[in-house]
C-alpha cells in the first residue's frame, strides 16, 4: 500500500514538473507577443493593460525560476500545444484586421482574454497539485501569479479598448 502512495506521489511530482516546464514556455512566449501587441494596439487603454500585463509576465518567470529552485531544478521550458494555438490564433486576429484600428485592439483584447484564462487555468491545477505534494512556499508563489492574471482579466473587463 506505502508503495503505491509512493508511486502516486512520484507520479504527480513528475506530472506537476511537466506542467511546470510547459507553463514557463508558455510565460516567456507570452513575454514576447505582448511585446508586439504593444506595438500593435491603438487604444492609449489597451496599450497601458499590455504594458501591465508585461511587467506581470516578467515577475511571473521570475517566480517560476524560484519554483524551479524550490524544486532543485534547471528553469528549462517544454513546449504547450494549448498554448501554440492560442500564438496561432492572435496571429490569425492581426493578420484579419488592419493596424491601428479599433478592430484590431479588439482581436488584441480578445486574444488576451484568451491566454489569460488559459493562464489561470494552468496556475490554479498547479497549485492544486503542489498543496496535494505540501509545497507551501511554491504554492505561495503559484498564488501571486494566480493573482496578477486575475487582476488582468479585471482590467480587460474593465476597459477592454
Amino acid at each position: 500500500m506505502q508503495e503505491m502512495a509512493a508511486k502516486q506521489e512520484d507520479d504527480l511530482m513528475l506530472f506537476f514538473n511537466n506542467a511546470l516546464k510547459k507553463m514557463y514556455w508558455a510565460e516567456k512566449n507570452i513575454e514576447r507577443l505582448l511585446d508586439q501587441m504593444h506595438v500593435e494596439a491603438f487604444s492609449i487603454n489597451l496599450k497601458n493593460t499590455i504594458e501591465i500585463h508585461q511587467l506581470q509576465t516578467r515577475r511571473h518567470i521570475q517566480r517560476l525560476e524560484q519554483v524551479f529552485k524550490e524544486r532543485e531544478l534547471k528553469p528549462e521550458g517544454r513546449f504547450c500545444e494549448a498554448l501554440k494555438g492560442l500564438l496561432n490564433d492572435a496571429m490569425v486576429g492581426f493578420s484579419d484586421t488592419v493596424r491601428k484600428t479599433r478592430i484590431r485592439d479588439v482581436a488584441i483584447s480578445t486574444c488576451l482574454l484568451k491566454i489569460t484564462h488559459y493562464e489561470m487555468a494552468t496556475y490554479t491545477m498547479l497549485i492544486h497539485m503542489a498543496q496535494a505534494i505540501g509545497w507551501h512556499a511554491i504554492v505561495d508563489l503559484l498564488h501571486q501569479n494566480l493573482a496578477e492574471e486575475k487582476e488582468i482579466v479585471t482590467e480587460l473587463d474593465r476597459r477592454p479598448y
